[in-house]
């Protein structure tokens, strides 16, 4: 029996002294994930560009549709903004993009009622909300119809809303607001109908 036990123990010693891995295969793992964390990373970076590209997108559909709904609701515009007492109910609410601000856009009200950004006059515009891109973001084009332009105001007028898309003259269908980080754009799209489209 205790012949046995001892041939055991020496298999057992001469099967671990041949066990573990090799300084080659321990290089060839320690590469193989070094590789995977440098591909993770680099996407990483590019998946995060692309997220913000969308979130912008979005974000710029979603302020649309914000000031058609002041516009719909006839909110009152602030009196440190508009003055009064009483206070003031804006003709329109709008929204201008302008490529020469390519990082913001703002909302306004449009209070002489024109469907575009004055700050002249008897009763000029005033800003109501500046909304800053995400960093990297940017507008890049904006159109009226398929004409490149460089600036245009989206307005809404209650009750129905009536919706204007000028620079300065009237757009016949709609307008879009291209956004780009990189070499990846989206395009946000308002018809005349009230339709937004994100492409």
């Amino acid at each position: 029996m205790e012949r046995d036990s001892t041939w055991l123990i020496m298999k057992y010693q001469k099967r671990k002294s041949g066990a573990g891995f090799t300084l080659v295969e321990i290089l060839v793992v320690i590469f193989i994930i070094s590789l995977l964390g440098v591909i993770t990373f680099a996407n990483y970076r590019e998946g995060g560009k692309s997220i913000a590209l969308q979130r912008a997108a979005y974000k710029l559909a979603q302020d649309i549709r914000r000031v058609q709904e002041k516009a719909t609701a006839a909110e009152e515009c602030p009196i440190a903004l508009c003055g009064g007492p009483p206070p003031v109910i804006p003709a329109r609410y709008a929204i201008t993009f302008d490529i020469a601000y390519p990082s913001s856009y703002f909302l306004f009200a449009d209070l002489n009622d024109n469907g575009k950004y004055e700050t002249t006059g008897d009763n000029p515009d005033r800003k109501i909300d500046v909304i800053n891109l995400e960093e990297e973001v940017r507008i890049n084009q904006v159109f009226c119809g398929s004409v490149s332009k460089t600036d245009i105001w989206i307005s809404f007028k209650s009750p129905d809303p009536r919706i204007e898309i000028r620079h300065p003259g009237e757009c016949p269908k709609n307008g879009k607001i291209e956004l780009i980080t990189n070499s990846q754009t989206k395009t946000v799209e308002v018809n005349t109908a009230g339709l937004i489209e994100i492409h």
